[in-house]
C-alpha cells in the first residue's frame, strides 16, 4: 500500500447483512495500479468472517511441519548456491524391487536405500543435525549410502565371506545404482539358485542392522554370525514358499511346522 500502512483489509470492504464488496473509492488512493487490479480479481465471501493469520507455504493456509521443513530447505539452498543438486534416481531400477519374492519390510528398505532416504550420517547432516559425517563402522570415509553398503571395509569383508554361498564374487564401484543394478541382474541368472539370488538383499539388510546395533546398542556384530543369520533367514523364507504348495489341512498348524522344520534340517545336512 502507498498510504495507511496500519489499515486492515476490512477497511476497504463494504459489508452489509447480506453481502460484501470492495470499497473501490476507498481503495483507489491506497493501492498502486498492480495492487488495485489484483484486489478486483479476489473473490469476497458473501458472509463476513474475521481476519486471521494464514501460512502462505501451504495451500490450506495451515502450518504443517512438512511445509515448514520445505521452506527451510529452500532458504538453505538459496544461501548455499554451490551445493550440487542430488542426482535423480532411475525409476526403472526401483521397479525391480516390487517383483522380488522377499518380505514387504525388505522391499521398503531397498526402496529407501535407492532413494537415498536412509538415516546415514551424511543424510542427517543435510537435515540440520550436527553429527559426525564419518562412517561409524570404519571412520575412514563419509557415511554415504554406497559407502556403507558396498565400499566400507567391514561391508567388503561381509560380501567376501558370502562368496561361497553366493556362488559368485562381486566387485563393487562408487556408483550406487550400478551396484544395485548388478544385484538385480542376478535375478535372471539360470545358474544360481533362488537362495543365491536373494542373498544379496538380505546381506544389505544385515549390514544396515549391524550398523544400527553399533550406534544405538554399542554392539559389534560378528561377520560370520551375520552370514549364518542370512542363510537361516533365506532357508526359512524358501521353506515357507515351498509349504504353500503342500496341501495341509487349514486347521493343522502342526502340519505346517513339521514340514518346515523337516525341510530346514534336510537343507542343513546338505549344506
Amino acid at each position: 500500500m502507498t498510504h495507511g500502512h496500519h489499515l486492515m483489509v476490512s477497511d476497504i470492504i463494504i459489508s452489509t447483512s447480506s453481502s460484501q464488496h470492495w470499497n473501490v473509492e476507498a481503495a483507489r488512493p491506497l493501492l498502486n495500479d498492480e495492487q488495485f487490479h489484483l484486489m478486483l480479481t479476489l473473490y469476497l465471501p458473501q458472509t463476513r468472517t474475521d481476519d486471521h493469520l494464514v501460512w502462505p507455504n501451504n495451500p490450506s493456509g495451515n502450518y504443517s511441519v512438512k511445509s515448514g521443513y520445505k521452506r527451510e530447505m529452500v532458504e538453505l539452498g538459496s544461501a548455499l548456491p554451490d551445493l550440487l543438486p542430488p542426482r535423480g534416481d532411475d525409476p526403472m531400477l526401483k521397479q525391480n524391487i516390487w517383483t522380488l519374492p522377499i518380505l514387504p519390510k525388505l522391499k521398503h528398505f531397498l526402496w529407501r536405500l535407492l532413494s537415498l532416504d536412509l538415516g546415514t550420517n551424511t543424510k542427517l547432516n543435510t537435515r540440520g543435525m550436527c553429527v559426525d559425517n564419518l562412517c561409524p563402522r570404519c571412520s575412514g570415509s563419509p557415511e554415504k549410502v554406497n559407502h556403507l553398503f558396498f565400499m566400507c571395509p567391514l561391508s567388503i569383508q561381509t560380501w567376501r565371506l558370502n562368496q561361497v554361498t553366493l556362488g559368485y564374487s562381486s566387485t563393487f564401484s562408487d556408483d550406487l545404482e550400478n551396484n544395485m543394478r548388478h544385484l538385480f541382474d542376478l535375478q535372471s541368472s539360470s545358474t544360481l539358485t533362488l537362495e543365491q539370488k536373494l542373498t544379496p538383499f538380505w546381506m544389505l539388510w544385515k549390514i544396515w542392522e549391524s550398523r544400527n546395533n553399533l550406534i544405538f546398542k554399542n554392539k559389534s556384530d560378528s561377520f560370520i554370525l551375520n552370514v549364518m543369520q542370512v542363510m537361516l533367514q533365506l532357508k526359512f523364507e524358501t521353506g515357507l514358499r515351498r509349504l504353500r504348495r503342500i496341501n495341509c489341512p487349514r486347521t493343522s498348524g502342526v502340519c505346517v511346522r513339521q514340514h518346515l522344520w523337516r525341510w530346514m534340517l534336510e537343507a542343513e545336512s546338505k549344506a
